[in-house]
């Protein structure tokens, strides 16, 4: 465990259970709306207005940064070689390599209504929640085609991200997370609190929140890991991130409980 901190360049504030990467400066981590990793240990923020999105290795130093006219809303990070960016102010869904170069423009605005939320794996197929017609939609972008459409019986409003697994679509909002079933049109809503975004692992589907993060397993929402004073909590395949007093910190998910004081 202690390769893994020198490698990190992190220094252990408690044997390694708790960890401050002492690379990150205050300034890096105020106003920000958003904290994200990778598997690499790369580190991502969002600046408060959403104009902001920046890279960070893990030693703090800053390798790329993209700044929007309109805000945009960060997909994923957990493949570094294509992070995907999602606007509803500009309807438009954007490609980027590591550097943060833009690969790939997607535009729904002359083709949709208006579209709530937009996610994608690849830069040929995406799903599209469809707010003016209430409907989730497949696209296929080199065609130019909907190759298929569900019905939604539930409002989108609210909606604040979306991504699609195995046949099954999941929505979450800022109290809930609703997962529909996309051949028989089941659903399931589950609470949670002050939602920020979903991460899959495998065949499994975290909720990220403000403070916690939860696990969607045998029909139940449940705490993984708990930070109560905490401003952000993310995670990758290996380790818990918070910000806590503007300082980051990592927790090793074998080494922590569910709850870190």
């Amino acid at each position: 465990m202690k390769i893994f901190c020198l490698f990190l360049v992190f220094v252990s504030a408690a044997g390694c259970g708790q960890i401050q990467n002492v690379h990150f400066t205050e300034k890096q981590l105020q106003n920000i709306s958003e904290l994200r990793a990778d598997d690499y240990g790369n580190i991502y923020t969002t600046t408060a207005d959403g104009l902001r999105f920046i890279k960070y290795n893990p030693a703090g130093i800053q390798q790329a940064e993209l700044r929007f006219t309109v805000p945009y809303k960060i997909q994923s990070v957990q493949n570094p070689l294509n992070i995907m960016a999602f606007s509803q102010n500009a309807q438009q869904m954007n490609f980027y390599d590591r550097n943060l170069a833009i690969t790939q423009v997607f535009s729904f605005r002359e083709k949709f209504g208006f579209i709530q939320g937009a996610f994608a794996e690849d830069a040929r197929i995406v799903w599209l929640v469809d707010g003016s017609s209430n409907k989730i939609l497949l696209y296929d972008f080199a065609e130019q085609r909907i190759l298929r459409a569900n019905i939604l019986y539930k409002t989108v409003d609210q909606l604040i991200d979306f991504i699609v697994y195995e046949k099954e679509a999941y929505l979450l909002f800022p109290d809930k997370l609703i997962k529909i079933h996309l051949v028989n049109d089941d659903f399931a809503e589950f609470s949670v609190e002050d939602a920020r975004r979903l991460r899959r692992e495998n065949d499994h589907i975290f909720v990220i929140a403000r403070k916690d993060a939860r696990i969607l397993e045998n029909q139940s929402l449940s705490k993984v890991f708990t930070c109560d004073d905490c401003t952000f909590v993310d995670k990758n395949s290996s380790a818990y991130f918070v910000v806590r007093a503007n300082k980051l910190y990592l927790y090793p998910i074998k080494n922590v409980g569910k709850t870190v004081d």
